[in-house]
């Protein structure tokens, strides 16, 4: 059970109760699915991270690449953390990650993008909210912003909406600059509706040629 607050400003702050999610294991899903090497399993934390260390090494056996949503941001071992393909934080989730205050603007965000990097992760997304996201990737770093494309209305759901694009992006073989784009272009849009996946848009309208 998720309670989401929205202020006249379309933040949400959101008050989170695991219920079922924290019984959740990997057996339904190594049961019916069978990932092929191209494709992303996205994993987020608010299933036990036992649960999500059965799924990386699940994903990984098909050759799959996982994408790891610390939120809400949480202890993570760091031999796991070391096998992560693809971490995305809030930049209050990085700088909890990190133990150090969160990146206080989008050049900062840089360098945090680069610190996650060093823990193992491929690739580092951070996200900003309004200033768009960090990423890290290799010995590359850059800054993506958002895109205005009107009054946010709700932003809830907006991390879950940029997280799945990034994902869908990836699976279709973009670089990860180009799937961070995408994922902020999504974000971007599912702010302007309220609620959360009935703001989402379809994934032609979020990627790029």
């Amino acid at each position: 059970t998720a309670l989401i607050t929205v202020a006249s400003s379309g933040e949400n702050t959101i008050i989170l109760d695991a219920g079922a999610n924290a019984t959740a294991t990997t057996e339904p899903a190594k049961a019916s699915l069978f990932p092929a090497p191209s494709d992303i399993v996205v994993l987020q934390a608010e299933i036990p991270a036992e649960a999500n260390a059965e799924a990386l090494a699940w994903a990984h056996s098909f050759g799959a690449r996982v994408l790891l949503n610390l939120a809400p941001a949480r202890p993570t071992d760091a031999a796991f953390m070391r096998r992560v393909d693809v971490l995305v934080v809030n930049e209050t989730e990085a700088g909890l990650t990190l133990g150090m205050p969160a990146p206080a603007s989008p050049t900062e965000a840089i360098g945090v993008a680069r610190a996650l990097r060093g823990l193992g992760p491929k690739h580092v997304m951070v996200t900003l909210g309004a200033d768009g996201a960090a990423w890290a990737s290799g010995s590359e770093a850059g800054h993506c912003p958002a895109l205005d494309l009107g009054e946010a209305v709700d932003t809830t759901g907006a991390g879950d909406a940029c997280v799945g694009a990034l994902a869908a992006a990836m699976a279709l073989g973009k670089p990860f600059d180009e799937a961070v784009a995408d994922g902020i272009r999504a974000g971007s849009t599912a702010v302007l509706a309220p609620g959360a996946a009935p703001s989402y848009a379809t994934l032609p309208r979020v990627t790029r040629a």
